[in-house]
């Protein structure tokens, strides 16, 4: 098996779990429900908040990796629903209890058309939950972290009823780009195992030049000659398109998605009048591990607060 783009992605929902955040009580129900999409059954789990009447709703984008919905629904599905929200979470194609193809584990991973594909699931995930009965349809939206950033403006353009979109360390640069400091920091792919996975998030790397910054060694490793087997992809088409409200929550030691870089073209974004805003913070890095828990928390309700109008 070759390594995975952000292969320590998913220790994030486990981050966020070990903050404790998220209880043991009640205050939420769930139901297990499965939805087709391009030739696969897809298993899912809907968090529903015990309160009367409509509620916004929430589809979770997963990052890379085989991902399934138990780590997610244990710490955000559990909380979004305690906070008045519908959060629907789906095991990835093709892993776990949903069927098709697993397009992950090789270098194609990060190919057009295997983002195009799990957006689309996003997108059918989305409509979904805009027809059940409990959710507000105009206020559903996506959440989702790391490698959701190429594929959550992807599936919002698909489904043209986005109404947010919150992203999670999420780049905004292409997906070569991403890969190049990868492939500075930890080497070319090889076998997973977790030395290497969470090297991903300490500072500095094999071939980083001593003394380099994050963004420094970005600028570095896109000089380096490197190989891919498909076209690059760009989430630029897509987020120029939208003009859905979207939150970057960043972090300064993020060694993976470096944030002066994701800023810069945030701000290029933003001066053509999208609806995009972030928030850049220190001491945090690809998983937001050490970040001001509160700080991240709080900002995670009150902007979707500001974007959907839950209900009190």
């Amino acid at each position: 098996m070759r390594r995975r783009i952000f292969a320590a992605i998913s220790v994030l929902a486990i981050a966020y779990g070990g903050w404790r955040i998220w209880d043991g009580n009640r205050g939420f129900y769930t139901q297990e429900i499965t939805f087709e999409n391009r030739g696969a059954r897809l298993a899912a789990t809907l968090y529903l908040p015990e309160r009367p009447g409509k509620v916004p709703g929430i589809v979770w984008m997963h990052g890379s990796g085989p991902a399934t919905r138990g780590p997610i629904g244990l710490s955000f599905g559990r909380y979004f629903a305690r906070k008045g929200y519908a959060f629907l979470v789906f095991d990835k194609r093709g892993i776990g209890e949903s069927g098709g193809k697993y397009g992950g584990g090789t270098a194609r991973e990060i190919c057009p058309e295997n983002f195009d594909l799990l957006a689309s699931d996003g997108a059918a995930a989305l409509e979904l939950l805009t027809r059940r009965p409990e959710v507000l349809a105009d206020q559903v939206g996506f959440v989702g972290g790391s490698q959701a950033g190429w594929i959550t403006p992807r599936a919002a353009v698909m489904s043209g009823k986005a109404a947010f979109m919150l992203l999670i360390t999420a780049p905004v640069n292409t997906a070569q780009e991403i890969v190049r400091l990868e492939n500075l920091r930890i080497g070319p792919p090889g076998g997973v195992d977790a030395a290497k996975a969470f090297s991903a998030f300490r500072p500095g790397g094999r071939d980083v030049p001593e003394g380099m910054d994050v963004d420094e060694a970005f600028n570095f490793a896109q000089k380096r000659p490197i190989s891919f087997p498909c076209p690059d992809f760009d989430p630029l088409p897509d987020l120029l398109a939208l003009d859905v409200p979207g939150l970057w929550l960043l972090g300064k030691d993020d060694w993976i998605v470096p944030s002066g870089h994701t800023i810069e073209k945030l701000e290029t974004l933003r001066k053509l009048g999208k609806p995009y805003e972030y928030m850049d913070l220190p001491g945090a890095n690809h998983a937001l591990l050490f970040a001001p828990k509160n700080r991240t928390v709080d900002a995670m309700d009150s902007w979707l607060a500001k974007v959907t109008m839950p209900a009190s």
